[in-house]
């Protein structure tokens, strides 16, 4: 690597990381500052810690308005297992001495969450040194365009447990670069990995699922005399994460029932061929039919009278819905493609500013949105653009003229994309789609950063091939 290289290298490291943490810092730190409003999901992290929004009038408190100040609340009995806990209480623990006693301003952990990513960011971009400066720049400026994006801005700045699994998901991806730049010979990239797939798996429940793919990669980085032991134990305590992280969702029987009842009375049933036949699949009395339609809100809902949710639950669980789909798939399918468009909005329909910023209720931030809006240029045809993407991918996976280990994470992140798609879509209630699916998206756009550092890695071979060309590229190993 000659020292012309190295130098250009840090320069477009230091003015990447530089650019990318300006536009953070500006939506997330500089008033008006730019959130996401609570949909009543902030109580399952905040619980811990004894905090609430506070002066939140009751009719701004939930999707509204974003609030900067949390001070002291009795809990709501909404406590939930995530690692976003462990985030917020690092930003708690920083803020103490910086606040009003017994408060935290927001803006902690937003800046937390942005360190997170753009500390990811920088491993990502030591661990590509070996390639050259076009196929490292390429892909690096994209990301930087796309995950400064408000759509994946302003969830940083909440509570919301999708910011850790952001930020864990760089990190995974940060430690296998490090590992395949390194040949696969230290440990504690592999350990680093596997914390990070710990950490994330560990975010939420939908990405309990993920730790099946994940372990799968880790021990592949791990296939090496002295590092299979560590990936053997990786792979066992990501599964046991999952597990409990399951288990700790069975105890909050309510948020539970809430999705499932959902799912089968507000989209299987009324989109149903046979809603008689589906709920005797599904193991319950076809009598139920007439809850077709039917959601959990309000006080007439049937989900709230006595002796209906025992006459459904324990009988509906998610294993129960998963054989279903299983035994149907063409119904999956349909679901799959009716959701397509939630896969390519990247925005919540949730306020992103303070109520005293003086915006109408529930405004939504239009600045670093080109990445968003980009993205919707295809929403009409949502399922055609989803499976031209992955299926290019899956092509380059199989077929391209690439290092084996590049291939192997093109896969990777091909089946753990189509894994979130596939658990939002088929498992999860219909409202607020688009920030269910905000691990898909991050997903689908780091595919697309590695899809960029492929051509421009492939177009700097045929340069450097060229007459008068360097020879550079040609000692680059995969």
């Amino acid at each position: 690597m000659t020292a012309d290289r190295s130098d250009r290298g840090r320069w477009w490291g230091g003015a990447l990381l530089a650019v990318a943490a300006a536009i953070l810092a500006h939506q997330l730190l500089l008033p008006p500052i730019v959130g996401l409003a609570d949909n009543g999901d902030f109580s399952r992290v905040l619980d811990h810690f004894g905090l609430a929004a506070r002066d939140a009038a009751p009719e701004d408190r939930y999707f509204l308005y974003v609030f900067r100040v949390y001070g002291g609340a009795p809990p709501s009995g909404r406590r939930n297992l995530s690692s976003e806990i462990l985030l917020a209480g690092i930003a708690r623990l920083i803020s103490l001495p910086f606040s009003e006693r017994g408060t935290m301003d927001l803006r902690w952990i937003g800046a937390l969450h942005a360190l997170g990513l753009l500390g990811a960011g920088v491993v990502l971009w030591k661990a590509s040194r070996r390639l050259p400066i076009a196929a490292r720049a390429a892909p690096a400026a994209f990301a930087v365009f796309a995950f400064t994006d408000v759509g994946y801005a302003a969830p940083l700045n909440s509570f919301y447990t999708q910011a850790a699994s952001l930020v864990f998901l760089f990190w995974i991806a940060a430690f296998a670069a490090k590992s395949l730049e390194d040949g696969r010979r230290h440990a504690w990239p592999v350990v680093g990995y596997f914390a990070a797939a710990l950490l994330f798996v560990a975010s939420k429940p939908q990405e309990a699922a993920q730790s099946v793919p994940l372990a799968a990669f880790g021990v592949w980085l791990a296939y090496r005399p002295g590092l299979r032991r560590i990936g053997a134990a990786g792979a066992v305590l990501l599964f046991a994460a999952a597990a409990a992280l399951y288990a700790g969702t069975r105890g909050d029987a309510g948020f539970q029932e809430d999705q499932l009842y959902k799912i089968v009375f507000s989209e299987i049933l009324p989109r149903s061929p046979d809603p008689r036949g589906d709920l005797a699949a599904l193991g319950l009395d076809p009598a139920a039919v007439r809850y077709s339609g039917t959601t959990t809100k309000g006080p007439d809902s049937p989900f709230r009278k006595p002796g209906v949710r025992e006459s459904i639950f324990p009988k509906l669980g998610y294993g129960t819905l998963f054989r279903f789909y299983l035994k149907r798939p063409a119904r999956a399918a349909a679901a799959l493609r009716r959701w397509a468009p939630a896969g390519l909005e990247l925005r919540a329909d949730f306020g992103n500013f303070e109520k005293s910023a003086g915006f109408r209720p529930g405004a939504r931030s239009s600045a670093y949105s080109a990445w968003t809006k980009f993205r919707l240029f295809g929403r009409r045809h949502a399922a055609f653009v989803l499976a031209l993407v992955f299926g290019a991918n899956i092509v380059l996976a199989a077929f391209g003229r690439l290092p084996p280990p590049t291939r192997i994470s093109v896969a990777a992140l091909l089946v753990t994309g189509v894994l979130a798609y596939a658990i939002c879509t088929l498992s999860s209630s219909p409202l607020d789609m688009s920030r269910k699916l905000y691990v898909f998206h991050a997903i689908t756009d780091l595919m697309i950063a590695v899809d960029v550092g492929c051509v421009a890695w492939a177009t700097s071979k045929r340069l450097d091939k060229a007459p008068g060309g360097s020879a550079d590229a040609q000692s680059i190993r995969g």
